[in-house]
């Protein structure tokens, strides 16, 4: 965006805070006049800022692979979200804005309910990593029983 813009757009926000701020019976008034459209218009940013964030992770779950957007959230790769949220003030849809405004960081990453919590259980590792680790190895230990010349279980060719 233009510089100048982005100056203009503080100033006109700026201005409209200082208003409220010495008019507060107008701002209440006005408040509750528009009380519904407001709310309405406040709701429908709030989930256009989630779909921009939920579709720049791609919108899935990085490990299961979930799509469904009601059980996705976002995850720091490293743990340590929540003293991340408390050192920033940032909680919500403000968290949202702040992803954005700071460029989709890298480190964090859309994980399901499931996954997520799965990480915080199993020590920062998902239950669908820890499957598929097991089913890798037992399927490494089944070639190497079943590749032997000899039977496993008899011990005959």
């Amino acid at each position: 965006m233009n510089k100048h813009y982005i100056k203009y757009m503080q100033t006109i926000k700026d201005n409209t805070q200082k208003y409220r701020r010495q008019h507060p019976d107008v701002t209440r008034k006005t408040y509750e006049k528009n009380k519904v459209v407001i709310l309405a218009r406040a709701k429908e940013r709030n989930k256009m800022y989630k779909n921009i964030v939920f579709s720049s992770y791609g919108n899935k779950c990085y490990c299961c692979g979930e799509t469904n957007p009601i059980f996705l959230s976002i995850d720091h790769v490293n743990g340590g979200g929540n003293a991340h949220k408390r050192s920033i003030k940032k909680h919500g849809v403000v968290y949202y804005q702040w992803i954005i405004t700071n460029k989709f960081p890298d480190y964090l990453r859309l994980l399901c309910y499931n996954c997520n919590m799965g990480r915080q259980i199993n020590n920062g590792v998902c239950p669908h990593s820890l499957e598929n680790w097991i089913l890798l190895c037992y399927n490494i230990l089944m070639v190497e029983v079943y590749s032997t010349e000899n039977c496993y279980y008899c011990k005959k060719t």
